[in-house]
Formats: structure tokens, C-alpha cells, sequence
């Protein structure tokens, strides 16, 4: 059965509420608004589902306040990443045990076409600074050598906090 929204309160400002509760990390306060009628698969400003954004800052609770609310690890952000994917990308095993548990489409592919066993393997041997290279679209340094001005002070400098 679907929740009706509340007569006073519009969907929206029930989404609000939703998507407030998911970035303060408050699981508590996902329930009301879920009750009242807001979508548990409900995205922000930016298309990015209020699970995702749980999966994002680390937080177990307040992800699992919104499955048991129903919302679906399937549903892709803008960039096609469903919150299974980025779980898996970061590692998040409790995570992906609990979408796992609740349906979650393991072969379901990713914007890259990953599923979530391909992304596993993708990032457990992963170069990180190629990674970090391919997504940034910088080259990076040519060789092992340092490139650009050398950091820190030039001889003769303090660094600051140094007595005089």
C-alpha cells in the first residue's frame, strides 16, 4: 500500500524533510516523512537518490532506516550508479550485504557496464593513482620523477610556527 501524503503538507516539502533527515545522518527522522508519504527512492537537487547519499557519508543507519522504508538499492543516480554500486566501490561490505538481503539486482550493470561482482574485482587490484588519473582526465607525471616547483620552503625559509 502506498502512503497518501498528508493533507497539509505537500510531497515536496515531505521530500524536503526526507532528503534534510538523509544529509543530517538523523535515521530517526527518515520514518516520519516516509510515513507521511514521501518517496523512499526520493532524489536531491542533483539526481542522486537519498540512498546513495546514505551510501556516500558512510551511514549504515540511516540506510537501513530506508529499506526498511522500501527504497530500492537499484535506483541510479545521473550518473547511472545504483547505491549497490557505490557500495561496493567503497567498500561499504554491511552495506552490500543489507541490498543483498532486500533484493538488491547483483547483475545489474553500472553507467560503465560493471555489475557488482565485475566492480569488486575492478576495485580490489586497482592502481589508485591511475584510477584517480582516468577519472580526473590529468595525465599526471610522465615518470617516477617530481614534476612542477618543489613544495615546502626554499633554504634559508622557516616554516611558520618556528621560533624566530
Amino acid at each position: 500500500m502506498t502512503p497518501v501524503p498528508e493533507p497539509d503538507r505537500p510531497a515536496t516539502d515531505l521530500t524536503t524533510r526526507l532528503v534534510e533527515a538523509v544529509r543530517g545522518g538523523d535515521a530517526g527522522a527518515v520514518d516520519a516523512p516516509c510515513r507521511a508519504g514521501a518517496d523512499p527512492d526520493a532524489v536531491d537537487g542533483h539526481g542522486t537518490p537519498v540512498l546513495s547519499l546514505a551510501v556516500r557519508a558512510f551511514d549504515d543507519p540511516t540506510a537501513q532506516a530506508l529499506v526498511a522504508a522500501y527504497a530500492s538499492p537499484d535506483r541510479t543516480d545521473a550518473l547511472g550508479r545504483s547505491p549497490l554500486h557505490l557500495a561496493v566501490e567503497l567498500g561499504c561490505y554491511d552495506l552490500f550485504r543489507l541490498f543483498a538481503g532486500h533484493g538488491a539486482r547483483l547483475w545489474r550493470p553500472d553507467a560503465d557496464g560493471r555489475d557488482a561482482l565485475a566492480l569488486a574485482r575492478h576495485w580490489h587490484g586497482v592502481d589508485l593513482a591511475a584510477e584517480l588519473r582516468r577519472r580526473s582526465g590529468l595525465a599526471g607525471p610522465s615518470s617516477g620523477a617530481p614534476s612542477g616547483p618543489k613544495r615546502g620552503p626554499a633554504s634559508g625559509s622557516r616554516w611558520a610556527g618556528t621560533p624566530s
